[in-house]
């Protein structure tokens, strides 16, 4: 029982993370259809592994995870521009038509 314990609290950050990241997301991008598995913030982070794993394979663990972090935050920064990119023009050219 002991050595579950620690499975089950990392387990229950990992899911309230991702909730809190979720909801995050969808308040930035004002679409209640987008989290971080859509939001291409997994991955990135499964991208930055791969790197790792390619360029720096002697990594340790917590290298390949700072990695993967450094990358999911990237990525989801650059969707995030591309997304606020978007719907400027999406606005602009309803107000143009009207």
């Amino acid at each position: 029982m002991i050595s579950r314990l620690p499975r089950l609290l990392a387990i229950l950050c990992t899911g309230v993370g991702m909730s809190v990241a979720g909801l995050i997301m969808q308040q930035l991008c004002m679409n209640k259809f987008v989290s971080p598995t859509t939001g291409a913030t997994i991955s990135s982070a499964q991208f930055g592994i791969l790197l790792a794993l390619i360029f720096v394979p002697d990594a340790t663990i917590w290298g390949r995870a700072i990695f993967a972090f450094i990358s999911a935050i990237l990525g989801t920064w650059i969707l995030s521009g591309l997304y606020s990119e978007y719907s400027i023009r999406t606005l602009s050219w309803f107000r143009l038509s009207e």
